[in-house]
């Protein structure tokens, strides 16, 4: 899935092998035999190719169809409207997000300082809930 994910996304953009090869730092050779599924990638090359695509490593791996990757944007920047504080808040949810399954999220452009508070509230519920619930690592 992988392979097909990659060459998906490669012609989408319009790169050559020896572009996207560029970048990570591989042959254009080692591109086509990951899109032939000849090649496996480690995590690190499939951690920078959902990077420069913008997309999840799960949608990579063919465990999701949902390209998008878990984040909150800069809704300072997006939403000038916010106050200071509720910039930063979001800023740190992004942070916490981060360790959230894939998930889309989308804020209109309208939405008022309550309604953001209102939102804030509820991820920070979810992230409160994910960490309650994390199994603890076994050595």
């Amino acid at each position: 899935m992988f392979g097909k994910r990659l060459r998906e996304l490669r012609t989408e953009r319009k790169l050559s092998q020896r572009d996207l090869g560029k970048y990570l730092k591989a042959a254009p050779s080692t591109i086509a035999m990951y899109e032939l599924g000849q090649r496996e990638p480690d995590f690190e090359t499939v951690s920078h190719v959902a990077e420069y695509f913008g997309v999840a490593t799960d949608y990579l791996l063919g465990q999701t169809d949902v390209r998008a990757k878990t984040a909150v944007v800069d809704l300072g920047a997006r939403w000038p409207n916010l106050s200071p504080d509720r910039r930063q808040r979001a800023y740190q949810m992004e942070q916490a997000a981060k360790g959230m399954p894939d998930t889309y999220l989308v804020i209109p452009q309208g939405t008022t300082n309550e309604k953001f508070d209102d939102l804030m509230k509820i991820l920070g519920t979810m992230v409160q809930l994910m960490e309650a619930t994390k199994k603890p690592d076994h050595d």
